[in-house]
């Protein structure tokens, strides 16, 4: 399992092994262990413009995610 995490903002309390550890969890109990997964975090005005792009809604949001399985 490949969990990486890369920071665009500093989020001092979150440390990148808890990240690794609760996404590779995640994955786990989703039975989805065996895929790759990438945490990026970053600023509220870069996720509204991605949320506008991708997914048609431009406000801010907590979590995007997208499964490029097929």
């Amino acid at each position: 399992m490949r969990v990486t995490v890369t920071r665009l903002v500093a989020v001092p309390e979150l440390d990148d092994a808890d990240l690794r550890r609760a996404a590779s969890r995640a994955l786990e109990h989703g039975n989805r262990a065996d895929l790759p997964l990438d945490v990026v975090l970053t600023d509220d005005a870069t996720l509204a413009e991605l949320h506008g792009r991708c997914l048609g809604d431009p406000t801010p949001t907590d979590v995007m995610s997208f499964d490029l399985g097929d």
